[in-house]
């Protein structure tokens, strides 16, 4: 008998592995799916038990072998559905909860921390008992068969791609959601990418297709600066004005590609073509053209009666009198044709101001693409080296296209296309003054010194109105003028007929005699005060149209 008993217990001790195999085996599961969803409710609403996650699929791989025995399918293709199943149900039941928690709990945080205090934190369990998502997080590699799930990995993409989906509608909101991500760090360890968003940053400004799309408007509503090259909004209904500088432009042909260059040049084309009309337009109105016919006349009789070159300040007040009594008595409008006239060279140079932005942002982009070659004198050529190594067909192509990129990238920054020849180019045939049909062009360049005048009066009102913040739409640049006046006079090719009246020596002279007449006026002091500081406002502002005319003029190599 005490044999016996100890026989017995050495074959318990035997089996002990078998006894435990079958005690704890987990197979069962297998036909009682329909209690994995409520646990995995039950152990989501209880975080302290969430390594109990990694016994339930301990337990659920033990059907694998009864699953490989089935005859009425395959056993593969049994284990694929039921491991999918599985973890299908994870996701719905315990993952996507804890993601979209986590996700309010960093949105709630960061808001509840900026201006936004009306957003509550609404924790569940009082403010000292939040839920430790965090023990999900560390339960380590879920494993099935052949598929392995990570809760850490798992929530860490979902809130990079909800954070980057929702960055790209609402990209001023960029710094909200990089404290979001260092929040999920510090509070929950997650590692979460950053989002790199092509091009598109806080001051990215009106993108170059939008400004095409409707580049009337742009050149109406827009003043351009030839110094800093920026294009400034000229009134809006809120308290800001919008900028639009060489960096917007470089950020818009990064996104765009180099493509959209010769694109807003070809828009650009098609907007010159119809103001230049309108231009040719109003010099071949009789009454216009008979005045500045009597104008040239007098011009060249004053030349021979007198030693003065000059083209008279008088004779250009004259002619904006004349353009006045043109007008209907009836007319409401503010702006007479001399400032309507103004206005539109005002736009053309607007428009040739956005072509001269866009050759400069296309070199900044070129310039900031290309800063990685070391030397641009000796750019090796990647397809060689490849095809030395004797590395596969892809590789060598590959490194063709590199080769394509860099030395288009090398030639544009080397040469730069030259957008300004090109569009007086294209209208030089049909608007030069010497062709045939063009004598109404001619005399273009005597209705210049009532133009400046009305520039003149225009810009010193608008910096006025600038100066004292009224409600009124006020500027402090409007340089297209200038563009437009070169251009122009480049298109018609009455460059020297215009250096001919040296009339920014007339009018200078003009303001420093009328200075110095109100400075000797004793009597009147206070009038002759005011009347001396306008005068003294015009001519600053006469001068400085003229240094923005010649640097104008540079531009078409005039």
């Amino acid at each position: 008998q005490e044999l016996s008993r100890l026989l017995a217990q050495w074959s318990a001790v035997a089996s002990l592995g078998r006894s435990l195999t079958k005690a704890t085996d987990g197979s069962m599961l297998f036909w009682a799916q329909q209690f994995i969803v409520p646990f995995f409710n039950h152990i989501y609403r209880n975080t302290r038990a969430a390594r109990m996650l990694q016994y339930i699929f301990a337990a659920c791989r033990d059907s694998i072998p009864l699953i490989s025995e089935a005859v009425h399918v395959s056993g593969a293709q049994l284990s694929q559905d039921y491991q999918e199943m599985l973890i299908n149900l994870l996701k719905e039941h315990l993952a996507l909860p804890l993601c979209h928690e986590i996700q309010k709990d960093l949105t709630e945080h960061i808001h509840h921390n900026t201006n936004m205090k009306n957003v509550s934190r609404r924790l569940a369990n009082g403010p000292f008992q939040h839920r430790d998502l965090v023990r999900f997080l560390k339960i380590g590699t879920l494993k099935f068969n052949t598929v392995a799930f990570n809760m850490e990995d798992f929530v860490a993409h979902f809130l990079d791609r909800t954070f980057y989906n929702l960055n790209t509608v609402a990209l001023f909101d960029w710094a909200t959601f990089g404290e979001m991500r260092s929040l999920a760090s510090d509070k929950y360890g997650l590692d979460l990418q950053d989002v790199h968003l092509p091009g598109q940053t806080l001051e990215q400004g009106l993108d170059v297709l939008e400004i095409m799309r409707d580049i009337e408007a742009f050149a109406a509503t827009y003043r351009y600066n030839i110094q800093n090259q920026i294009f400034i909004e000229a009134h809006s209904e809120n308290k800001t004005l919008n900028m639009v500088g060489v960096q917007h432009f470089a950020n818009s042909i990064r996104t765009h590609g180099p493509g959209v260059l010769m694109t807003a040049v070809s828009v650009t084309f098609q907007y010159l073509k119809e103001k230049i009309h309108l231009f040719s337009q109003f010099l071949f109105d009789e009454m216009i053209k008979s005045r500045l016919f009597r104008d040239q006349r007098y011009f060249q009789e004053l030349k021979k009666e007198s030693s003065t070159n000059q083209y008279p300040y008088a004779r250009a007040k004259e002619f904006i009198s004349y353009v006045k009594q043109l007008e209907s008595s009836s007319k409401k409008d503010k702006l007479t044709y001399v400032d309507k006239f103004r206005v539109l060279i005002t736009e053309i140079g607007n428009a040739l101001g956005y072509v001269r932005m866009i050759r400069s942002g296309g070199l900044l982009y070129t310039s900031n693409a290309i800063q990685f070659i070391p030397d641009l004198t000796d750019i090796s050529k990647f397809k060689s080296l490849v095809e030395e190594a004797k590395l596969s067909p892809e590789t060598v192509a590959a490194a063709s296209n590199l080769d394509g990129v860099v030395d288009t990238l090398a030639a544009n920054f080397s040469e730069g296309a030259d957008y300004f020849t090109m569009l007086v180019n294209v209208f030089k045939a049909q608007y030069d003054a010497s062709g045939d049909g063009n004598s109404h062009l001619a005399n273009f360049h005597l209705s210049i010194p009532a133009l400046t005048l009305s520039y003149v009066d225009h810009i010193t009102v608008d910096k006025e109105r600038f100066s004292k913040k009224r409600n009124e739409s006020g500027i402090f640049t409007d340089d297209g003028f200038a563009i437009g006046l070169a251009y122009l006079l480049r298109l018609t090719n009455t460059q020297k007929e215009f250096d001919a009246l040296n009339w920014w020596s007339s009018g200078r002279q003009y303001y420093v005699k009328e200075i110095e007449a109100n400075a000797k006026d004793v009597a009147n002091a206070k009038i002759s005060a005011l009347t001396k500081s306008k005068l003294s406002s015009d001519m600053q502002e006469f001068n400085l149209l003229r240094y923005s005319f010649t640097a104008a003029k540079i531009f078409f190599h005039a």
